[in-house]
C-alpha cells in the first residue's frame, strides 16, 4: 500500500503544471518585427494564422501556404489585407 501512495505521489510530482500561453497582437506587429522575429516565434504565428483562416473557403489558401517561404507568406499576407 505504501508503495502504491509512493508512487502516485511521485507521479503527481512529476506531472507539467499547466502552460501558460503567451500574448501576441498581431495588430501591432510590424511586418521586420515578424520577420526579426526567431525561427520558432514566426512558426508559432504562422501556425496561429493557418489556423484561424482555415475555413470552407481556404482550401486553396492552407494549400498556397504550404508552398511559400516565410518572406512569401508575409507578402502575401500583407497584400490580401492592406486597403
Amino acid at each position: 500500500m505504501r508503495v502504491a501512495i509512493a508512487a502516485l505521489i511521485a507521479l503527481v510530482l512529476l506531472l507539467p503544471g499547466p502552460a501558460a500561453a503567451q500574448v501576441v497582437d498581431l495588430s501591432t506587429i510590424k511586418c521586420k518585427e515578424f520577420l526579426d522575429s526567431s525561427k520558432e516565434t514566426i512558426s508559432y504565428i504562422m501556425m496561429w494564422l493557418d489556423g484561424y483562416f482555415t475555413g470552407e473557403d481556404a482550401g486553396g489558401f492552407v494549400k498556397a501556404r504550404r508552398e511559400m517561404s516565410e518572406r512569401d507568406y508575409v507578402n502575401f499576407m500583407r497584400s490580401r489585407f492592406s486597403k
